[in-house]
């Protein structure tokens, strides 16, 4: 179908050497069929190119646009071991949209722990769990987190916004046209925070969150 200029066609085929589903994974080739799709109007695709030249790439794959099967393949290739997580709203409240994974193995300096955040997008976009955010923990002392600080101001250049947040913790960010960096640096304790999201789908989860909890306490309210 993609040979006879059929979008779709063209995005599925860029969607299997992504992911790695029935054929060898190919990112390159996938980067092809996806211009070629966007060139045909699909949308989707454009959107897609649009985030892999401009945006932030975690180990090859951009926040807001890996999808969890893609994620799987890539994480079964570097031989993590993945463990699932819920998104715990409150106390016994969970968002069922919303799938983690803390994965062991990754090599990063001081890395204590590492969470890939997977949402169903809405019915509009693709039905397929997205990569929307990714938390990374680390063990080290104040001079540690300022090496990560250099290391990411190398790579993305000035920071949007560097401050002091109560006079405990600097507070860095990177803001891009889909998603931010957020490096967060305790001034006393020796534990420090490195977060990627996608703006656009952080604002999504937000709202669902809230009417989770809005239909959670009326719940209670009746009891």
């Amino acid at each position: 179908t993609c040979d006879n200029n059929i979008a779709l066609g063209c995005r599925n085929l860029a969607i299997a050497y992504r992911s790695g589903e029935g054929i060898s994974r190919d990112m390159d080739k996938a980067i092809k069929l996806y211009k070629k799709a966007c060139a045909l109007g699909d949308k989707g695709s454009c959107n897609y190119i649009e985030i892999w030249a401009s945006e932030p790439k975690l180990f090859d794959m951009p926040i807001g646009a890996t999808t969890e099967k893609e994620f799987l393949y890539v994480a079964k290739q570097k031989h993590w071991k993945l463990k699932r997580e819920s998104w715990i709203i409150a106390n016994g409240i969970v968002n069922p949209e919303i799938t983690g994974y803390t994965v062991s193995g990754i090599n990063l300096r001081y890395l204590s722990k590492s969470t890939f955040w997977f949402i169903r997008v809405p019915p509009s976009s693709l039905d397929e769990s997205i990569l929307w955010k990714v938390n990374y923990k680390f063990d080290g002392n104040r001079s540690a987190c300022s090496e990560y600080a250099k290391i990411l101001k190398s790579k993305y250049g000035t920071p949007s916004e560097d401050y002091i947040l109560n006079k405990t913790r600097e507070i860095t960010i990177w803001d891009f046209k889909y998603s931010m960096i957020v490096l967060s640096c305790p001034l006393r304790k020796n534990q420090f925070d490195l977060i990627y999201l996608n703006k656009e789908i952080r604002d999504y989860v937000n709202k669902k969150d809230e009417s989770l909890l809005k239909v959670k306490s009326r719940s209670y309210e009746g009891l």
